[in-house]
């Protein structure tokens, strides 16, 4: 499968946009996990202490 035929067809703004949407969604759910696994962690501390 080759990406150059793909941006061939599709406009250069279109990909772009949605390279920059994908982004934006990644870090919020690195941000989302990152948070709960914190949180779990505090938690099982909570319970051993």
């Amino acid at each position: 499968m080759t990406v150059g035929g793909m941006d061939a067809v599709v406009e250069p703004s279109v990909m772009s946009s949605w390279r920059v949407t994908g982004v934006i969604v990644l870090n919020q759910l690195l941000r989302t996990t990152l948070s709960k696994s914190e949180h779990s962690i505090e938690y099982k501390k909570a319970l051993q202490g």
